[in-house]
């Protein structure tokens, strides 16, 4: 099973706050909420990366890949909060964060690799 708050089992100075999109706002339709309307979430995404994973020398930002796994990183976030209306993510803004962070250490077979996703800012038109 997954550690639902594993940041806080891992010291801060074994943390690496990485910015998806290189920090930048990424826009992303939402589900119909019914209304007519199409709406969009525009959010900014901090991963939390575990410096003590054996993943984080091959995937991290140090690594010679690293560039190549943002976009790895934004499929799966695009790939979840589409499955919200604006209605439940007004109701809940951190809906989606721990589904993606288990997604995503799914990817690299790793289970304490990502130790959270954050959205760093969110807003929805």
């Amino acid at each position: 099973g997954s550690d639902a708050d594993g940041a806080s089992t891992v010291g801060v100075e074994n943390q690496y706050l990485y910015k998806v999109n290189a920090g930048e706002s990424m826009n992303i339709n939402l589900k119909d909420n019914g209304d007519g309307k199409d709406h969009v979430a525009v959010v900014k995404v901090t991963v939390t990366m575990n410096k003590t994973s054996e993943k984080y020398a091959t995937f991290g930002p140090d690594s010679e890949n690293a560039g190549n796994y943002d976009d790895v990183y934004k499929s799966y976030i695009i790939q979840e909060i589409s499955k919200y209306t604006i209605d439940d993510l007004k109701s809940n803004n951190t809906l989606g964060q721990d589904e993606i962070r288990d997604d995503l250490n799914g990817y690299f077979g790793d289970s304490s690799f990502i130790l959270s996703v954050s959205y760093s800012e969110i807003m929805y038109q």
